[in-house]
């Protein structure tokens, strides 16, 4: 989730919703709405055109897509399965094969405890290895809305 930066610089508390005539402000108020009217409309307009679609089309709306896919995961949860995603997020107009994500772990380390002025050997410098060896270069260095 983007942080929401200092309260100062916010009119209300951002999460606290508001209507003001035709717009409601607040926290996420407008997150992936627009997103989720193309992909609908997306699909009026083909069975416009009289073409359908290869396989079922679910539209999921879900929470905590930033975070931790809690959202995602019941839908998997509960059966909904799909041949493929199309994702709405703006990603400089067009559309990309790839997606960010957050992979959440834990990892346990041995090490041994001694003073700054001891050789030792510290829970730190063993986790370099495995945190370089998780994170491949081919896929720390791609950018796919570049270029």
């Amino acid at each position: 989730m983007v942080p929401i930066g200092p309260l100062d610089m916010w009119d209300r508390a951002p999460f606290d919703p508001h209507i003001d005539g035709d717009w409601m402000y607040g926290r996420g108020a407008g997150d992936m709405k627009a997103g989720l009217a193309s992909n609908l409309f997306a699909i009026e307009a083909l069975k416009h055109l009289g073409l359908r679609p290869a396989a079922a089309v679910f539209f999921q709306s879900v929470v905590e897509e930033e975070c931790t896919g809690n959202g995602a995961l019941a839908c998997l949860q509960r059966g909904y399965h799909a041949d493929a995603a199309l994702i709405p997020e703006p990603f400089a107009e067009k559309l990309v094969s790839s997606q960010v994500g957050v992979i959440w772990f834990q990892v346990r380390l041995n090490g041994l405890p001694t003073h700054v002025a001891y050789a030792g050997s510290g829970a730190i410098e063993a986790a370099i290895p495995p945190i370089r060896g998780a994170a491949p270069a081919s896929l720390v260095s791609h950018v796919p809305c570049q270029g």
